[in-house]
């Protein structure tokens, strides 16, 4: 026996959650774990490095700017 059709308004779409859709995109300010990218030319990159960072702008819905949330030695915010 083959597939069956279904009516696509009888098939049941699971509801997104609504906290989920009030957490994108990205508030500027927001705390989020970060994986740097690797450096060009680095031989030895962790894969396990993350820092915890700001977003600082958002770009597009999946693209933001973030900045490390510790400040420099000398006060400065992170870079």
């Amino acid at each position: 026996m083959g597939p069956s059709a279904v009516n696509i308004r009888d098939a049941k779409v699971p509801r997104r959650d609504s906290r989920i859709d009030r957490a994108f995109p990205l508030q500027e300010g927001r705390k989020v774990a970060f994986h740097p990218p690797p450096l060009k030319g680095a031989a030895d990159t962790d894969e396990n490095t993350w820092i915890l960072a700001l977003v600082t702008k958002c770009i597009s819905s999946a693209k933001y700017e973030v900045q490390d949330a510790e400040p420099q030695e000398d006060g400065q915010p992170g870079v």
